[in-house]
């Protein structure tokens, strides 16, 4: 005579049963659900609703259990409709170009400093194959048409050079010391923007000085850049050597002449 079985070993059977059922049954178990849901939206809608918590701790607790069946199956699932995802992915970029837009903004905006290592690490390893792509790319009709457009475009625009020459200065400088911007822009370091800079450089300018002849002046440190001790960005030394009272517009012929001299006398 067969014992009397516990209660745990009954739902144990159960169980059992239930998942041999499903195993033999799928296709059936499958349209079934389909009608069911298609017929009971509302009802699904509405419980989805009332217990968000629920089902989100419920699909945590799932997906730590069997994390690794799930990778599994994304990647077989992935593989067997690559086509798919690919058209989907156009189409969805397509139609959602503002969302890509703000996405990848904000995204390089808080990430400058990684994407600038990955870029260098990238080009570190692949350093060949990418300087040969540049090579015959620079040689192109496009590529030429692009470079003579964006010299116009400095030469035509004294904001644009004024700012990528701030860029630049400040960048070559703190190389020279070991630094780096690390990805941030001048006017973040320095606490002043390229509008208070004009201003600034408007109000000193020296009689025939114009916005249309830079160039043949420049933007001068009053203490020369090689006479500050500078040992990282923001310190005391950094900011006094980048600040507006330290910058003036001198003639290109007078700043050559000056050197690193401090008020005619060198340091």
């Amino acid at each position: 005579m067969e014992s009397k079985l516990t209660e745990e070993e009954k739902k144990d059977r159960r169980r059992e049963q239930f998942k041999r059922y499903r195993e033999n049954n799928k296709e059936k178990i499958k349209i079934a659900q389909k009608k069911w849901c298609e017929e009971n939206k509302e009802k699904r809608k509405e419980y989805r609703i009332k217990n968000k918590a629920k089902i989100a701790k419920r699909a945590e607790f799932y997906y730590e259990k069997n994390k690794e069946k799930i990778k599994e199956k994304h990647k077989e699932y992935y593989e067997g409709n690559k086509d798919k995802f690919k058209e989907n992915g156009i189409k969805w970029r397509k139609n959602n170009k503002e969302k890509m837009i703000d996405y990848y903004k904000s995204y390089e905006e808080d990430n400058k400093y990684e994407i600038k290592e990955r870029k260098k690490e990238y080009y570190k390893n692949n350093k060949y194959e990418i300087d040969k792509k540049h090579e015959k790319y620079n040689s192109t009709t496009e590529a030429v048409k692009k470079r003579r457009e964006r010299d116009n475009k400095r030469r035509e625009c004294f904001m644009f050079r004024l700012n990528g020459n701030m860029s630049s200065g400040i960048r070559s400088a703190l190389r020279g010391g070991g630094l780096s911007k690390k990805g941030r822009h001048w006017e973040n370091l320095v606490g002043y923007t390229v509008h208070d800079l004009k201003e600034r450089l408007e109000k000193l300018f020296q009689t025939g000085m114009t916005w249309e002849n830079y160039g043949d002046w420049h933007v001068d440190h009053i203490i020369a850049k090689s006479l500050f001790k500078i040992k990282e960005v923001g310190d005391e030394e950094f900011m006094k050597c980048w600040s507006l009272d330290n910058l003036q517009p001198l003639w290109a012929v007078d700043n050559i002449k000056k050197s690193n001299h401090l008020n005619g006398e060198k340091k």
